[in-house]
């Protein structure tokens, strides 16, 4: 797991990490040019606010396993940072109440907005969970004709191949990428594991660079090692008891 570069390159990583700092701190500049009538850098930030919040869902999933594990820390306190901001969004509610002109309507437009983005800070860490397990399932069905060409292969040579590659070069089998490699952050490919008295095993970093999945062939079931520190070679057939329970 030291194949970080792409998402160490602070030319990805701090304007990310800018985004995700608007996203978690624009209560604060809403209800600024509210109170102060900006009302287009207002509408500006409301429209701006979703590509935020993807970009903090993509900073989630590809710094999770890179830059020291900050989508880690992310997921942690946007919680912490979400009750700050709650906190903030009441005072500023009734500040707005006191200090303003606003007609009714507008003010609750804006109390009300401002508790939605509140409650969008919490977005990306509530869908992370939800993408990982799309993006794993999306794989059963690459895994499963993995496994058929894996089959054909062992017809025709008596054998399994040792790597995936060699399913291209003795067959018209072009080998699948996995699913949502553009969240990773950088490319990801099928790995197999073959042992003695064993159906093959598919091997797959996850999205988030952190841990493994595994498809047993051929009906591709799925399990996870979450952590590459538990295993950082689960292709290694000494490793016997590495697979957890599901």
């Amino acid at each position: 797991m030291n194949e970080f570069s792409i998402l160490l390159n602070p030319l990805i990583l701090l304007p990310n990490s800018l985004l995700v700092f608007f996203d978690c701190f624009a209560l604060l500049f809403f209800y600024h040019w509210v109170k102060t009538g900006q009302r287009k850098k207002a509408t500006a930030l409301l429209l701006a606010k979703p590509i935020t919040s993807l970009a903090s869902i993509y900073f989630v999933i590809s710094q999770f396993g890179g830059g020291f594990f900050m989508g880690a820390w992310y997921l942690f306190i946007s919680f912490v940072i979400a009750l700050i901001m709650f906190s903030v969004w009441l005072v500023k509610s009734i500040r707005l109440r006191k200090e303003s002109s606003l007609p009714p309507g507008r003010y609750w437009f804006s109390v009300g907005t401002g508790l939605i983005l509140v409650l969008s800070i919490l977005v990306p860490t509530f869908v992370y969970a939800p993408i990982t397990e799309a993006c794993a399932a999306n794989n059963i069905g690459k895994v499963q004709m993995i496994s058929r060409a894996l089959e054909q292969y062992r017809a025709e040579n008596g054998r399994y191949p040792i790597e995936l590659g060699q399913l291209e070069s003795s067959s018209q089998f072009s080998l699948p990428s996995p699913s949502c490699n553009w969240l990773s952050g950088q490319p990801r490919e099928f790995r197999v594991r073959i042992c003695d008295g064993e159906r093959p095993l598919i091997i797959v970093t996850t999205i988030d660079l952190l841990g493994y999945d595994f498809y047993t062939t051929p009906d591709g079931t799925h399990t996870r090692l979450h952590s590459f520190l538990d295993n950082p070679d689960p292709a290694h057939c000494a490793t016997k008891d590495f697979l957890p329970v599901r």
